[in-house]
């Protein structure tokens, strides 16, 4: 409802990216982006636009790749996380929830930036009256009433869990690792722990019967796809223990030609996310990373750049409907024809390619990773 929020078609296109982007990183872009497209759709059904125009397109690609760029922290989106357990277990390099911050947040800046330029030059043409989508905003605002306690739970868990991602390696690095207090920190607390912590307050903190966090809402977690991601580690696994993962990156060598740490980047970043648009980020990444990492260590050079292109490619697949799960809700609107899809898309994967590996390459070897 904030003035400058909805001053124009374009600010109101970079507002919904940016807290869809926001809020992803912490929670599943699928769940982001349906939450988000009624709020989209409502918009729309209230701003004022010529004949012709193709606003109604932006705002829902924004809503998808919004949500899906969030790749900043490593708990945005599973393929993160099986990077860093692979990278840890393989290449031996441990990476922190700061440091994947330091190259993962200017790359997510970027993207978020990059997209809400592409949709501006596509589709944002025609200019519409934003006055009614923000009155809109200020009257569903005041409806909603103060903090419930459920609310107010669900804020301090997520602020403990930050707390605890963060506190440990910003203790290292203002007091040094040799400082008892922060080797304890980053030793004992931590990413799992974090999380389990923030869970189990979920549980503890007081509110009223109807809105108190049982284990019967806990029930209704998606466990499947925790299962998934855990299976796709053991998969990566069992690639490297049987020697698969060696073997195919040495035919990837000899096929591509690349045999130097850039090119062999540029190459896994350009497959993760080609085969992103066909099948789900975490399939892609359970599959692409122990092939980055072998075709890696085969032509001697550090696996941590590529196996990182991976998990961020496998991100960036936006040209189908099938592509993302945000893509096939907004999708199901009605608004956003598989062509314009397809013709945008094209572009933001151009976009991901490059805003990937120019990211990479220009902040891994300051952190003494590449």
């Amino acid at each position: 409802g904030r003035k400058w929020a909805t001053a124009s078609s374009s600010m109101l296109l970079l507002t919904l990216g940016s807290l869809t982007c926001l809020i992803s990183l912490f929670v599943s872009n699928t769940a982001v982006t349906a939450i988000f497209l009624p709020i989209g759709l409502s918009m729309l059904s209230v701003i004022k636009r010529p004949e012709g125009s193709r606003y109604p397109i932006a705002i829902m690609l924004m809503l998808t790749w919004g949500s899906s760029v969030a790749v900043g922290v490593p708990v945005g989106t599973p393929p993160n996380l099986i990077a860093m357990s692979m990278i840890e277990s393989e290449a031996g390099t441990k990476l922190s929830f700061t440091q994947w911050m330091q190259f993962g947040m200017p790359i997510t800046v970027a993207m978020v930036l990059g997209s809400w330029l592409v949709l501006n030059a596509m589709y944002g043409r025609h200019k519409v009256a934003t006055a009614d989508a923000r009155a809109l905003a200020q009257e569903n605002l005041a409806g909603m009433g103060r903090v419930t306690a459920a609310e107010r739970n669900t804020m301090i868990a997520f602020g403990v869990a930050m707390a605890m991602w963060i506190v440990p390696d910003l203790s290292v690095a203002v007091f040094g690792s040799e400082n008892v207090a922060a080797a304890w920190l980053q030793k004992h607390v931590t990413a799992a722990v974090a999380a389990l912590s923030a869970a189990a307050l979920l549980f503890l903190l007081p509110a009223v019967d109807e809105q108190k966090f049982t284990w019967r809402e806990a029930r209704k977690i998606d466990w499947g796809t925790i299962l998934l991601f855990g299976g796709g580690i053991a998969l990566g696994q069992a690639m490297f223990g049987s020697g698969l993962a060696k073997e195919l990156g040495a035919l990837a060598a000899e096929a591509s030609g690349a045999n130097t740490l850039w090119a062999i980047t540029a190459l896994c970043i350009a497959a993760a996310i080609l085969l992103s648009e066909l099948a789900s980020n975490t399939a892609a990444a359970t599959t692409l990373v122990p092939v980055a990492i072998g075709l890696a260590n085969g032509a001697g050079v550090s696996p941590i750049a590529p196996a990182l292109g991976v998990a961020i490619g496998a991100s960036f697949g936006f040209m189908l409907p099938v592509s993302t799960a945000p893509n096939a809700i907004v999708y199901s609107s009605g608004l956003v024809p598989s062509r314009e899809m397809l013709r945008s898309g094209i572009l933001i994967d151009i976009l991901g390619f490059i805003v990937t590996l120019v990211g990479l390459w220009l902040i891994l070897p300051m952190m003494g990773l590449a």
